[in-house]
């Protein structure tokens, strides 16, 4: 017996004690299936162009002490040499 159940979202194998696994018949497909899920999720995924902010905005963020999370502006100074 490969695996006696699977798991209820993605159909992963499960194994009891008496099972026999197969990485041809249990494991593989399992990875396929993993691999198809993450692929199909990460294309819903929207990149920062879409959210409207970049890495670079991120480094800017900070906790002010009223504990809100607040956004340094922009420097329009030219950088000093």
């Amino acid at each position: 017996m490969a695996s006696s159940s699977r798991t209820k979202n993605l159909n992963l194998p499960q194994f009891s004690p008496q099972d026999k696994p197969s990485f041809l018949t249990d494991i593989n497909p399992a990875f396929q299936s993993i691999d198809d899920a993450f692929t199909q999720t990460a294309a819903t995924v929207p990149d920062d162009s879409e959210l409207g902010i970049t890495a670079a905005d991120f480094d800017r963020l900070y906790i002010g002490e009223d504990g809100i999370v607040r956004h340094k502006a922009r420097s329009t100074s030219a950088p000093s040499s």
